[in-house]
């Protein structure tokens, strides 16, 4: 019998990504989609190939919702899966701060829902949690320089904490003898990709810098630049997010896991690298900075002598992270988990022609 696997959050980057491995790897997969007024939820996919996948009786949508137990027992009872994913939450962290009530709903409420579900109807089935480093929110780095699976939690805003209710939650259920509910957590540092949400700073660069090569956008406005974060390609991610799971379904094993490359890079390397993959022979020069090199809101990035990178406080988080790098070693030694398959310097290069080619056609 062909395997089947039920994916949340299908509509983003990660669910579109997944979706796209396990059809290669033989599964039939169901999204959840939420139903919206346009009635047309194939619309929302983020890579074309998942519509051919459709076509072809390998992937098919349904509508539900998370915060509707209902329609998630419906589906469930409708398929069988024997493996879930659950992506989907509110993931944009600036916004995060402006609802709360609905970003604690859908991140660890919703992850509830979907535990309860599972045992109910599929106990025998495993399921993947998506967590996020900003778990490890303001990190003390004289202990911790890099965090791993044994870093203490310690959320510094609405997303970090829903997501570390839901963290506790899924272990809740996992040693209670009642349940012993079959869930992994992996906690993903950032990951980037050609279709990732124009509202998260990695693509609002690379989609600014290919606007500022076309000649229809003067400069980028930023916030933070001196941020340091794990940048790893969303593709790569994806596969081990159904290494954890695949683990466990064999060795019985539950454990979690923190994935990332191990290598940290501020937001001002990242503006710096995408800038260089349009102009490969450009003067670049960063003016304003304090005494310690750190941003202020007078900094700019000037190419070639024009001001294309202005700093505007707006856009500085009101809880910001400073700095979070993965130790991957765990997975790396108990998934086989290759850190730098797509280095930062390929990705970023990927995510600037795809928007230079974008901006092309839209000319």
């Amino acid at each position: 019998m062909q395997k089947r696997a039920f994916v949340t959050g299908v509509t983003g980057q990660d669910g579109a990504y997944l979706t796209r491995l396990l059809v290669k790897l033989g599964y039939f997969v169901v999204g959840l989609v939420r139903c919206t007024s346009d009635y047309y939820p194939e619309g929302r996919l983020r890579l074309l190939e998942l519509r051919d996948y459709m076509a072809q009786g390998q992937f098919v949508l349904e509508l539900g919702n998370l915060l509707s137990p209902t329609s998630l027992h419906h589906i469930l009872e409708k398929y069988k899966p024997q493996m879930l994913f659950n992506l989907a939450a509110f993931t944009h962290v600036q916004f995060a701060e402006q609802m709360p009530e609905e970003v604690q709903a859908t991140n660890h409420y919703g992850a509830v829902n979907l535990l309860q579900a599972m045992l109910n109807v599929c106990p025998a089935c495993y399921m993947y949690q998506a967590l996020t480093s900003e778990l490890f929110g303001k990190a003390d780095l004289s202990q911790y320089p890099v965090q791993n699976e044994d870093t203490p939690f310690t959320p510094a805003g609405v997303y970090g904490k829903s997501k570390y209710d839901a963290y506790c939650a899924m272990r809740m259920f996992r040693a209670d003898p009642h349940f012993r509910a079959k869930v992994v957590c992996g906690i993903l540092f950032n990951h980037e990709s050609e279709i990732r949400g124009v509202q998260f700073v990695t693509r609002k660069i690379t989609r600014a810098v290919a606007m500022i090569l076309a000649g229809l956008q003067e400069c980028i406005e930023l916030g933070n630049v001196d941020a340091v974060r794990d940048w790893g390609y969303a593709p790569d991610y994806v596969w081990a997010m159904h290494a954890m799971v695949e683990r466990a379904r064999k060795t019985g094993e539950l454990r979690d896991y923190v994935i990332g490359t191990g290598e940290h890079r501020s937001v001002r390397e990242l503006v710096q690298t995408a800038f260089r993959v349009a102009y490969p022979t450009a003067k670049m020069v960063w003016e304003g900075d304090d005494a310690t090199g750190r941003c202020t809101e007078n900094t700019v990035l000037r190419v070639d002598g024009a001001v294309r990178v202005r700093i505007n406080p707006r856009f500085f988080r009101p809880k910001e992270v400073p700095y979070l790098c993965c130790d991957p070693t765990r997975a790396i030694q108990e998934l086989d988990w290759n850190p730098r398959q797509t280095s930062f310097e390929e990705m970023i290069r990927r995510m600037v022609e795809h928007d230079i080619a974008l901006v092309s056609a839209s000319a």
